[in-house]
Protein backbone atom coordinates (compact mmCIF):
# COMPACT_ATOMS: atom_id res chain seq x y z
CA UNK A 1 0.00 0.00 0.00
CA UNK A 2 1.31 3.46 -0.87
CA UNK A 3 1.64 5.70 2.14
CA UNK A 4 0.36 9.08 0.96
CA UNK A 5 0.91 12.52 2.39
CA UNK A 6 1.01 16.13 1.34
CA UNK A 7 3.63 18.84 1.33
CA UNK A 8 3.17 22.55 1.90
CA UNK A 9 5.34 25.53 1.12
CA UNK A 10 7.60 26.72 3.92
CA UNK A 11 9.05 30.16 4.55
CA UNK A 12 12.72 30.57 5.40
CA UNK A 13 13.79 32.13 8.65
CA UNK A 14 13.83 35.48 6.83
CA UNK A 15 10.38 34.93 5.25
CA UNK A 16 11.90 34.08 1.89
CA UNK A 17 9.58 31.82 -0.09
CA UNK A 18 10.82 28.33 -0.85
CA UNK A 19 9.45 25.96 -3.46
CA UNK A 20 9.66 22.22 -3.69
CA UNK A 21 9.95 22.29 -7.48
CA UNK A 22 12.94 24.62 -7.52
CA UNK A 23 14.78 23.98 -4.29
CA UNK A 24 13.44 20.85 -2.62
CA UNK A 25 13.36 22.77 0.63
CA UNK A 26 9.80 22.59 1.85
CA UNK A 27 8.35 21.42 5.09
CA UNK A 28 6.85 17.97 4.86
CA UNK A 29 3.95 16.54 6.75
CA UNK A 30 2.74 12.99 6.54
CA UNK A 31 -0.51 11.20 7.17
CA UNK A 32 -0.31 7.73 8.62
CA UNK A 33 -0.41 5.76 11.82
CA UNK A 34 0.74 7.62 14.90
CA UNK A 35 1.06 4.35 16.74
CA UNK A 36 1.97 0.85 15.64
CA UNK A 37 -0.76 -1.53 14.62
CA UNK A 38 -3.43 1.09 13.83
CA UNK A 39 -3.27 0.71 10.04
CA UNK A 40 -2.55 3.19 7.27
CA UNK A 41 -4.63 6.20 6.25
CA UNK A 42 -4.64 7.37 2.63
CA UNK A 43 -5.84 10.94 2.07
CA UNK A 44 -6.78 12.50 -1.26
CA UNK A 45 -6.35 16.28 -1.34
CA UNK A 46 -8.23 18.23 -4.01
CA UNK A 47 -8.65 16.86 -7.50
CA UNK A 48 -5.32 15.09 -7.88
CA UNK A 49 -5.40 12.91 -10.99
CA UNK A 50 -3.36 9.87 -11.89
CA UNK A 51 -1.61 11.56 -14.80
CA UNK A 52 -0.18 14.60 -13.03
CA UNK A 53 2.24 15.14 -10.17
CA UNK A 54 1.43 18.11 -7.94
CA UNK A 55 3.80 20.10 -5.78
CA UNK A 56 3.41 23.11 -3.55
CA UNK A 57 3.75 26.51 -5.16
CA UNK A 58 5.48 29.61 -3.77
CA UNK A 59 3.81 30.89 -0.62
CA UNK A 60 4.06 34.39 0.77
CA UNK A 61 2.79 35.49 4.17
CA UNK A 62 -0.99 35.46 4.06
CA UNK A 63 -1.20 33.49 0.82
CA UNK A 64 -3.34 30.38 0.56
CA UNK A 65 -1.71 27.16 -0.52
CA UNK A 66 -2.38 25.97 -4.05
CA UNK A 67 -1.32 22.86 -5.89
CA UNK A 68 0.50 23.37 -9.17
CA UNK A 69 0.73 20.67 -11.82
CA UNK A 70 4.37 20.17 -12.74
CA UNK A 71 4.24 17.32 -15.23
CA UNK A 72 3.80 13.58 -15.36
CA UNK A 73 3.63 11.56 -12.20
CA UNK A 74 7.06 10.21 -11.29
CA UNK A 75 7.93 6.55 -11.49
CA UNK A 76 6.62 4.80 -8.39
CA UNK A 77 8.37 1.54 -9.22
CA UNK A 78 11.95 2.27 -8.15
CA UNK A 79 13.62 -0.79 -6.63
CA UNK A 80 16.61 -0.28 -4.34
CA UNK A 81 18.86 -3.33 -4.26
CA UNK A 82 22.42 -2.00 -3.92
CA UNK A 83 24.34 0.78 -2.26
CA UNK A 84 24.65 2.42 -5.66
CA UNK A 85 20.86 2.44 -6.11
CA UNK A 86 20.46 4.29 -2.82
CA UNK A 87 23.29 6.72 -3.54
CA UNK A 88 21.71 7.58 -6.90
CA UNK A 89 18.27 8.15 -5.39
CA UNK A 90 19.54 10.37 -2.58
CA UNK A 91 22.22 12.16 -4.58
CA UNK A 92 22.07 15.82 -3.62
CA UNK A 93 20.77 15.42 -0.08
CA UNK A 94 23.77 17.27 1.36
CA UNK A 95 22.98 20.29 -0.82
CA UNK A 96 19.42 20.72 0.41
CA UNK A 97 19.32 23.96 2.35
CA UNK A 98 22.81 25.02 1.25
CA UNK A 99 23.13 28.72 0.54
CA UNK A 100 19.88 29.58 2.29
CA UNK A 101 19.63 31.54 5.51
CA UNK A 102 18.09 28.69 7.44
CA UNK A 103 18.63 27.52 10.98
CA UNK A 104 20.14 24.10 11.53
CA UNK A 105 16.73 22.73 12.54
CA UNK A 106 15.10 24.18 9.42
CA UNK A 107 17.76 22.55 7.25
CA UNK A 108 17.05 19.18 8.89
CA UNK A 109 13.32 19.58 8.30
CA UNK A 110 13.95 20.53 4.68
CA UNK A 111 16.09 17.44 4.22
CA UNK A 112 13.46 15.22 5.81
CA UNK A 113 10.87 16.62 3.41
CA UNK A 114 13.24 16.08 0.47
CA UNK A 115 13.84 12.45 1.50
CA UNK A 116 10.09 11.95 1.91
CA UNK A 117 9.50 13.05 -1.67
CA UNK A 118 12.30 10.84 -2.98
CA UNK A 119 11.02 7.79 -1.13
CA UNK A 120 7.52 8.09 -2.60
CA UNK A 121 9.00 6.76 -5.84
CA UNK A 122 10.36 3.62 -4.16
CA UNK A 123 8.24 0.49 -4.46
CA UNK A 124 10.77 -1.88 -2.91
CA UNK A 125 13.74 -1.78 -0.58
CA UNK A 126 14.85 -5.16 -1.85
CA UNK A 127 17.88 -5.91 0.34
CA UNK A 128 19.08 -5.34 3.88
CA UNK A 129 22.25 -3.93 2.35
CA UNK A 130 20.25 -1.22 0.57
CA UNK A 131 18.36 -0.49 3.79
CA UNK A 132 21.67 -0.10 5.61
CA UNK A 133 22.90 2.32 2.93
CA UNK A 134 19.69 4.36 3.23
CA UNK A 135 20.18 4.74 6.98
CA UNK A 136 23.87 5.54 6.57
CA UNK A 137 23.12 8.42 4.19
CA UNK A 138 20.19 9.86 6.12
CA UNK A 139 22.01 9.36 9.41
CA UNK A 140 24.99 11.33 8.12
CA UNK A 141 22.61 14.25 7.66
CA UNK A 142 21.53 14.07 11.32
CA UNK A 143 17.94 13.18 10.39
CA UNK A 144 17.59 10.66 13.23
CA UNK A 145 19.47 9.38 16.25
CA UNK A 146 19.08 12.44 18.46
CA UNK A 147 19.45 14.40 20.50
CA UNK A 148 16.05 15.83 19.59
CA UNK A 149 14.57 19.19 20.46
CA UNK A 150 11.48 17.38 21.77
CA UNK A 151 9.27 14.37 21.20
CA UNK A 152 7.78 16.00 18.12
CA UNK A 153 11.17 15.99 16.41
CA UNK A 154 11.65 12.42 17.57
CA UNK A 155 8.48 11.52 15.68
CA UNK A 156 9.78 13.21 12.53
CA UNK A 157 12.97 11.18 12.87
CA UNK A 158 10.78 8.11 13.18
CA UNK A 159 9.27 8.99 9.80
CA UNK A 160 12.70 8.77 8.18
CA UNK A 161 13.23 5.30 9.64
CA UNK A 162 9.80 4.08 8.55
CA UNK A 163 10.20 5.35 4.97
CA UNK A 164 12.94 2.76 4.64
CA UNK A 165 11.77 -0.08 6.88
CA UNK A 166 8.22 -0.15 5.51
CA UNK A 167 9.56 -0.53 1.97
CA UNK A 168 11.82 -3.45 2.86
CA UNK A 169 10.34 -6.61 1.34
CA UNK A 170 13.43 -8.67 0.58
CA UNK A 171 14.15 -12.28 1.36
CA UNK A 172 17.89 -11.82 1.80
CA UNK A 173 17.40 -11.65 5.57
CA UNK A 174 17.42 -15.45 5.47
CA UNK A 175 21.13 -15.24 4.72
CA UNK A 176 21.60 -13.48 8.03
CA UNK A 177 19.21 -15.56 10.14
CA UNK A 178 17.50 -18.87 9.39
CA UNK A 179 16.51 -22.12 11.08
CA UNK A 180 19.97 -23.64 10.73
CA UNK A 181 21.60 -20.64 12.37
CA UNK A 182 18.91 -20.22 15.00
CA UNK A 183 18.89 -23.81 16.17
CA UNK A 184 22.58 -24.62 16.18
CA UNK A 185 24.02 -25.59 19.52
CA UNK A 186 25.35 -22.47 21.23
CA UNK A 187 29.10 -22.20 21.79
CA UNK A 188 30.47 -23.06 25.24
CA UNK A 189 30.09 -20.42 27.88
CA UNK A 190 27.33 -18.16 29.16
CA UNK A 191 24.82 -16.55 26.81
CA UNK A 192 22.96 -13.26 26.55
CA UNK A 193 19.41 -13.48 27.89
CA UNK A 194 16.85 -12.23 25.39
CA UNK A 195 14.27 -14.96 25.70
CA UNK A 196 16.64 -16.68 23.26
CA UNK A 197 20.40 -17.08 23.09
CA UNK A 198 22.89 -14.77 21.49
CA UNK A 199 23.23 -17.08 18.51
CA UNK A 200 19.71 -16.00 17.53
CA UNK A 201 20.81 -12.46 16.79
CA UNK A 202 22.51 -11.23 13.64
CA UNK A 203 23.62 -7.65 13.16
CA UNK A 204 24.30 -5.90 9.89
CA UNK A 205 27.69 -4.29 9.30
CA UNK A 206 29.49 -1.91 9.11
CA UNK A 207 29.02 -0.57 12.62
CA UNK A 208 27.43 2.88 12.88
CA UNK A 209 26.92 4.98 15.99
CA UNK A 210 23.57 6.36 14.78
CA UNK A 211 21.79 3.08 14.11
CA UNK A 212 22.03 -0.67 14.11
CA UNK A 213 19.96 -3.22 12.17
CA UNK A 214 19.36 -6.48 14.01
CA UNK A 215 17.68 -9.58 12.61
CA UNK A 216 16.40 -11.89 15.34
CA UNK A 217 14.89 -15.34 15.68
CA UNK A 218 12.37 -16.17 18.42
CA UNK A 219 12.03 -19.82 19.35
CA UNK A 220 8.80 -21.78 19.66
CA UNK A 221 7.99 -23.07 23.12
CA UNK A 222 9.99 -26.14 24.09
CA UNK A 223 11.00 -27.31 20.59
CA UNK A 224 14.72 -26.53 20.72
CA UNK A 225 15.69 -27.01 24.39
CA UNK A 226 19.40 -27.15 23.58
CA UNK A 227 19.13 -23.52 22.43
CA UNK A 228 16.40 -21.98 24.56
CA UNK A 229 12.89 -22.44 25.90
CA UNK A 230 11.10 -19.88 23.73
CA UNK A 231 7.87 -18.36 24.98
CA UNK A 232 7.51 -14.90 26.51
CA UNK A 233 10.49 -12.61 26.03
CA UNK A 234 12.17 -10.15 28.38
CA UNK A 235 10.23 -6.92 28.93
CA UNK A 236 12.70 -4.06 28.58
CA UNK A 237 13.16 -0.38 27.88
CA UNK A 238 15.49 1.17 25.28
CA UNK A 239 17.78 3.58 27.09
CA UNK A 240 15.62 6.50 25.85
CA UNK A 241 16.55 5.58 22.27
CA UNK A 242 13.94 4.52 19.71
CA UNK A 243 13.22 1.19 18.05
CA UNK A 244 11.12 0.36 15.00
CA UNK A 245 10.61 -3.32 14.25
CA UNK A 246 8.49 -5.65 12.18
CA UNK A 247 8.11 -9.37 11.71
CA UNK A 248 9.49 -11.10 8.65
CA UNK A 249 7.12 -14.06 8.77
CA UNK A 250 3.71 -14.72 10.29
CA UNK A 251 3.49 -17.27 13.10
CA UNK A 252 0.31 -17.90 15.05
CA UNK A 253 0.82 -17.06 18.72
CA UNK A 254 3.86 -14.91 18.07
CA UNK A 255 3.86 -11.15 18.42
CA UNK A 256 4.84 -8.09 20.40
CA UNK A 257 3.64 -7.05 23.86
CA UNK A 258 3.63 -3.38 24.85
CA UNK A 259 3.80 -2.49 28.55
CA UNK A 260 3.23 0.76 30.42
CA UNK A 261 6.04 2.10 32.61
CA UNK A 262 5.17 3.73 35.92
CA UNK A 263 6.72 5.32 38.99
CA UNK A 264 7.68 8.71 37.75
CA UNK A 265 10.01 10.43 35.32
CA UNK A 266 13.35 12.20 35.39
CA UNK A 267 14.73 15.38 33.88
CA UNK A 268 18.00 13.55 33.26
CA UNK A 269 18.22 12.71 29.56
CA UNK A 270 20.75 12.68 26.75
CA UNK A 271 18.04 12.21 24.12
CA UNK A 272 16.01 15.42 24.40
CA UNK A 273 16.97 19.06 24.91
CA UNK A 274 13.52 20.31 25.96
CA UNK A 275 14.25 20.31 29.70
CA UNK A 276 11.10 18.26 30.31
CA UNK A 277 10.83 15.05 32.34
CA UNK A 278 11.14 11.77 30.45
CA UNK A 279 11.06 8.07 31.27
CA UNK A 280 13.74 5.43 31.02
CA UNK A 281 16.94 7.22 32.04
CA UNK A 282 19.85 5.14 33.27
CA UNK A 283 21.74 8.16 34.62
CA UNK A 284 19.62 9.22 37.60
CA UNK A 285 20.14 7.21 40.79
CA UNK A 286 16.75 8.38 42.09
CA UNK A 287 14.84 7.01 39.11
CA UNK A 288 13.52 3.44 39.39
CA UNK A 289 10.81 2.49 36.88
CA UNK A 290 8.18 -0.20 37.41
CA UNK A 291 6.44 -2.39 34.86
CA UNK A 292 2.66 -2.17 34.99
CA UNK A 293 0.66 -5.37 34.50
CA UNK A 294 3.65 -7.65 33.76
CA UNK A 295 1.41 -10.68 33.11
CA UNK A 296 -0.27 -9.35 29.98
CA UNK A 297 1.05 -5.85 29.40
CA UNK A 298 -0.97 -3.08 27.78
CA UNK A 299 -1.46 -4.70 24.39
CA UNK A 300 -0.41 -7.80 22.48
CA UNK A 301 -0.12 -7.37 18.70
CA UNK A 302 0.13 -10.49 16.58
CA UNK A 303 2.93 -10.95 14.07
CA UNK A 304 0.44 -10.79 11.18
CA UNK A 305 -0.35 -7.19 12.13
CA UNK A 306 3.29 -6.03 12.29
CA UNK A 307 4.64 -7.06 8.91
CA UNK A 308 5.21 -5.55 5.47
CA UNK A 309 4.45 -1.82 5.47
CA UNK A 310 3.52 -1.73 9.17
CA UNK A 311 6.06 -1.62 11.96
CA UNK A 312 5.99 -1.40 15.72
CA UNK A 313 7.44 1.67 17.42
CA UNK A 314 8.72 1.94 20.96
CA UNK A 315 10.51 4.61 22.98
CA UNK A 316 10.69 4.81 26.74
CA UNK A 317 8.13 7.62 27.08
CA UNK A 318 5.69 5.25 25.36
CA UNK A 319 6.58 2.24 27.51
CA UNK A 320 8.47 -1.05 27.28
CA UNK A 321 7.97 -4.19 25.19
CA UNK A 322 8.80 -7.85 24.73
CA UNK A 323 8.83 -10.10 21.69
CA UNK A 324 6.98 -13.35 22.41
CA UNK A 325 6.58 -16.64 20.58
CA UNK A 326 3.92 -18.86 22.16
CA UNK A 327 3.80 -21.18 19.17
CA UNK A 328 5.11 -24.70 19.77
CA UNK A 329 6.41 -25.46 16.26
CA UNK A 330 7.55 -22.41 14.28
CA UNK A 331 10.32 -19.84 14.68
CA UNK A 332 9.29 -16.24 14.15
CA UNK A 333 11.81 -13.77 12.71
CA UNK A 334 11.94 -10.01 13.08
CA UNK A 335 14.02 -7.04 11.93
CA UNK A 336 14.75 -4.17 14.33
CA UNK A 337 16.19 -0.70 13.74
CA UNK A 338 17.63 1.00 16.83
CA UNK A 339 18.38 4.71 16.55
CA UNK A 340 20.71 5.27 18.17
CA UNK A 341 22.13 2.03 19.58
CA UNK A 342 22.02 2.20 23.37
CA UNK A 343 24.52 0.75 25.85
CA UNK A 344 22.20 0.45 28.87
CA UNK A 345 18.52 -0.23 29.55
CA UNK A 346 16.08 -1.47 32.19
CA UNK A 347 14.88 -5.08 32.07
CA UNK A 348 12.08 -6.66 34.08
CA UNK A 349 12.54 -10.43 33.86
CA UNK A 350 12.73 -12.48 37.03
CA UNK A 351 16.02 -12.51 38.91
CA UNK A 352 16.33 -15.81 40.78
CA UNK A 353 19.30 -14.56 42.80
CA UNK A 354 17.42 -11.87 44.69
CA UNK A 355 14.51 -11.74 47.11
CA UNK A 356 13.90 -8.04 46.55
CA UNK A 357 12.06 -8.29 43.24
CA UNK A 358 8.27 -8.25 43.34
CA UNK A 359 5.24 -8.90 41.17
CA UNK A 360 6.70 -11.61 38.91
CA UNK A 361 3.97 -13.17 36.78
CA UNK A 362 3.81 -15.57 33.86
CA UNK A 363 1.69 -14.86 30.79
CA UNK A 364 -1.95 -15.66 31.52
CA UNK A 365 -3.31 -18.54 29.48
CA UNK A 366 0.05 -19.30 27.89
CA UNK A 367 2.69 -22.01 28.42
CA UNK A 368 4.85 -21.07 31.37
CA UNK A 369 8.10 -21.59 29.53
CA UNK A 370 10.02 -18.43 28.79
CA UNK A 371 10.48 -15.49 31.12
CA UNK A 372 8.36 -14.29 33.97
CA UNK A 373 8.36 -10.51 33.88
CA UNK A 374 8.08 -8.53 37.10
CA UNK A 375 6.81 -5.20 38.39
CA UNK A 376 10.25 -4.22 39.67
CA UNK A 377 13.41 -4.31 37.52
CA UNK A 378 15.82 -7.23 37.31
CA UNK A 379 18.39 -5.17 39.22
CA UNK A 380 18.59 -1.84 40.99
CA UNK A 381 20.23 -0.27 37.99
CA UNK A 382 20.18 -0.53 34.22
CA UNK A 383 21.86 -3.49 32.61
CA UNK A 384 24.45 -3.34 29.86
CA UNK A 385 23.18 -4.27 26.42
CA UNK A 386 25.07 -6.06 23.68
CA UNK A 387 24.99 -2.77 21.75
CA UNK A 388 27.59 -1.32 24.08
CA UNK A 389 30.22 -3.34 22.25
CA UNK A 390 28.69 -2.29 18.93
CA UNK A 391 29.12 1.37 19.83
CA UNK A 392 32.72 0.76 20.82
CA UNK A 393 33.38 -0.93 17.48
CA UNK A 394 31.71 1.96 15.67
CA UNK A 395 33.95 4.42 17.52
CA UNK A 396 37.06 2.35 16.98
CA UNK A 397 37.23 0.05 13.97
CA UNK A 398 39.63 -2.27 15.73
CA UNK A 399 39.08 -3.37 19.32
CA UNK A 400 40.70 -6.39 20.91
CA UNK A 401 41.45 -7.81 17.49
CA UNK A 402 37.88 -7.38 16.19
CA UNK A 403 38.21 -5.67 12.82
CA UNK A 404 35.50 -3.60 11.20
CA UNK A 405 33.56 -5.78 8.79
CA UNK A 406 33.33 -4.87 5.14
CA UNK A 407 30.21 -3.14 3.83
CA UNK A 408 27.34 -5.59 3.51
CA UNK A 409 28.79 -8.35 5.65
CA UNK A 410 27.15 -9.72 8.74
CA UNK A 411 28.12 -11.77 11.75
CA UNK A 412 26.28 -13.56 14.52
CA UNK A 413 26.30 -11.55 17.71
CA UNK A 414 28.27 -14.05 19.76
CA UNK A 415 31.46 -12.88 21.42
CA UNK A 416 32.82 -13.45 24.88
CA UNK A 417 32.44 -9.77 25.67
CA UNK A 418 28.77 -9.88 24.73
CA UNK A 419 27.55 -12.90 26.63
CA UNK A 420 26.34 -13.57 30.14
CA UNK A 421 24.46 -16.42 31.74
CA UNK A 422 20.70 -16.41 31.06
CA UNK A 423 19.42 -16.43 34.64
CA UNK A 424 22.21 -14.42 36.21
CA UNK A 425 22.45 -11.51 33.83
CA UNK A 426 22.47 -7.87 34.74
CA UNK A 427 22.26 -7.10 31.05
CA UNK A 428 19.52 -7.32 28.50
CA UNK A 429 20.18 -7.79 24.81
CA UNK A 430 18.10 -5.64 22.47
CA UNK A 431 14.80 -6.76 21.00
Amino acid sequence: MLRLGYQIAMMSDENEPLTLAEEGKVAGRRFGPLFAGTGLLALVVGSVTLCKFYTAGVAKPGDSISLIATGSMPDFNVVLSTDEDVYALLDGISEVGAGRRLSANSVKEAKRAWVSEKMTSVSSMATVKALHAYYRLTGQEDLFGGPYADQAEGQRARDVIEWGLHKYNGVDWKGYMNETTATKKPPPGPQVGVGATASLISRVWPANSRFVILILAWLPVGKYPWVGVGGVGVAHTHGQATCNFKFLNVVEGAGNTFYDIGDGTSNTTDMFTDGLPHKGTCNDNNYKPILLNPATGRQFIESKDLIGDTSGFIQDDYGAHSIDNLNTEEIVYSIHIYYPPYPHAWSFHQNHDTQHQSGCEGREGAPQEGYRNCVTPFAGECGTTSMKLWLEIAANATRDGIKEKLDGEHVDLVTEDDTLENEKITTVAPA
